[in-house]
């Protein structure tokens, strides 16, 4: 009885490594097939990306010169006041708001250059950065 059982289970054992075999042949095959497509689309979503914080950036910076300049025609410098005062702290944090936000894209600028330029140290730093999160 024990010998049957242990021949029904080697069976059904063979069947299952057998499945798992062709499963992981299926598999395998996918992922050769599908790897070079999601390499170029993490690419592509990196440039995608740079691009649109980069002209985010510049957005946002212009916005804050442009306030910087305004607030600073508010005062007069022949005579100045204390009603001045709002005005030069606007123009001031407006300054180092633009500064920032050229500062941001710079960033993004380097790297949109890092993907354009070596995508596959790109890719190799992005797949070493995931699998430190796993």
């Amino acid at each position: 009885m024990e010998s049957e059982a242990l021949k029904q289970l080697d069976q059904s054992g063979a069947a299952a490594l057998q499945w798992l075999d062709e499963y992981a042949e299926k598999g395998l095959g996918f992922v050769e097939e599908q790897a070079p497509l999601l390499c170029q689309e993490i690419i592509n979503l990196r440039i995608v990306t740079s691009v649109m914080s980069i002209v985010l950036c510049s957005v946002v910076a212009i916005a804050a010169i442009w306030f910087c300049r305004t607030s600073f025609k508010q005062v007069n410098p022949d005579k100045p006041s204390d009603e001045d005062g709002p005005w030069i702290a606007v123009a001031l944090v407006s300054a180092v708001f633009s500064v920032v936000s050229l500062m941001g894209a710079c960033v993004w600028i380097y790297n949109l250059a890092v993907v354009l330029v070596a995508p596959r140290i790109y890719l190799l730093e992005y797949f070493t950065d995931l699998a430190r999160r796993m």
